[in-house]
């Protein structure tokens, strides 16, 4: 599997999803993005991404290309629990940030959960979650 992305200088990639709302939008440029960096990985986000018609198939590949994933869930999303299905079944280490009134309607066993209050999720977790989720990962 690559997970470093020739574009990128050689830099360890992190596929970055959120919900589309006011809230992760905000969340997502003060803490996801920053403590992905943080992490020493760069963000790399479906809207990123040219795709033309094919979308479901270039995120796959984008996905496999990544030494992890963050998911952002502040409300429900189904383009963010098919994201975190293609993780899974790649196996890619994924972190899902979950807001703590939000119920997931997918089996989350299998990935590490953060659920945050109000307040959001911090900085430095996320980005000591990420350090250990990629620090033994190889990468070809």
């Amino acid at each position: 599997m690559i997970t470093r992305d020739p574009s990128s200088d050689g830099q360890r990639l992190c596929f970055s999803v959120t919900s589309h709302d006011p809230l992760a939008y905000d969340l997502r440029d003060s803490v996801l993005e920053p403590a992905i960096h943080a992490a020493g990985l760069l963000v790399l986000r479906s809207d990123d991404i040219e795709h033309g018609d094919r979308l479901a198939s270039t995120i796959w590949a984008a996905i496999e290309r990544c030494a992890a994933m963050v998911a952002l869930v502040t409300a429900q999303s189904p383009h963010v629990y098919y994201e975190l299905g293609i993780a899974g079944g790649l196996r890619v280490p994924t972190l899902v940030l979950v807001r703590e009134t939000l119920e997931m309607p997918i089996n989350t066993e299998e990935l590490t959960v953060l659920p945050f209050a109000a307040a959001g999720p911090d900085l430095n977790t996320v980005a000591a979650r990420l350090r250990e989720m990629t620090s033994g990962k190889a990468v070809a």
